[in-house]
């Protein structure tokens, strides 16, 4: 049998934008439920089960498993690499606590005795949440330059192409090669599913689109959904990597699907 991923702590842990979902997987750890860890962080169950997908995204494994049913009903449980991720989590903000409380008195009490606010502002930046609703782990395969733009070529950990376009001024910021991993970000109402065997004129058209299978989220007894899908929805990739993206007609849970997503739409983020 073949080793699983290696646990990839510092794409799921790299970015403060993560505090919440770890909120989560704290509750889901010590109330194994995700409706109840869900209540208890003010989420809705849905945004909570896509937080976590996200993580298992990030980590390159699954954070969560669904147990049986039984009198009390199904639940939810960390697996090996949730417990490492929150384990490291914790070490992680005991760490930067420390960190950030000298920070703050250097800047407060500073050699010429003036308050640093400017420098304060830019670390409270630092923790910015966005509301782009997919987060793939990917690496360059090749950068082209068209009409002015950049067309990156990525490779999702499936082997399967993703593409985004920039401008020549962010490529040279970011300072992108072909190899280096990167973070791509889109939102959820950027990513259009169509069935595997649709013959829609917008989808002849278009180059780019990923294939995965539609699914429903299996924990806690919601395995069995059957109703067609007529609107946001999930889809899971190869390698346990999910995304999110709006159904252009509708599908049933388990139905091979292909996503569309606009290069344009397809933000880069760089680690640290």
């Amino acid at each position: 049998m073949s080793n699983p991923p290696f646990l990839k702590l510092d794409q799921a842990l790299g970015h403060d934008v993560v505090d919440r979902r770890m909120q989560i997987l704290r509750q889901v750890h010590e109330l194994g439920s995700i409706s109840q860890a869900a209540r208890a962080v003010g989420l809705s169950y849905k945004a909570a089960w896509q937080a976590l997908d996200t993580l298992g995204n990030l980590a390159g494994q699954p954070v969560i498993e669904s147990t049986a049913g039984g009198a009390g009903g199904g639940g939810a449980r960390l697996t090996a690499a949730g417990k490492e991720l929150l384990r490291a989590h914790e070490l992680m903000m005991t760490a930067r606590k420390s960190v950030l409380t000298t920070l703050a008195d250097q800047m407060m009490h500073g050699a010429s005795g003036q308050s640093s606010g400017g420098a304060a502002l830019a670390l409270s930046w630092l923790g910015l949440r966005t509301s782009m609703r997919n987060h793939l782990p990917c690496c360059i395969r090749q950068i082209r330059h068209e009409s002015g733009a950049v067309r990156v070529e990525l490779v999702l950990p499936d082997g399967q192409p993703l593409q985004s376009m920039i401008t020549r001024h962010s490529a040279q910021i970011l300072g992108i090669v072909p190899g280096m991993q990167v973070l791509a970000l889109f939102k959820a109402t950027a990513a259009r599913i169509f069935s595997a065997h649709s013959t829609t004129r917008d989808l002849q058209l278009q180059g780019q689109f990923l294939q995965g299978r539609l699914t429903t989220q299996g924990y806690e007894g919601d395995t069995d959904a059957t109703e067609p899908v007529t609107a946001e929805a999930t889809v899971a990739l190869g390698q346990d990597q999910k995304m999110t993206g709006f159904a252009s007609e509708a599908l049933k849970p388990g139905e091979s699907v292909r996503v569309m997503v606009d290069p344009a739409a397809v933000v880069l983020v760089l680690p640290g």
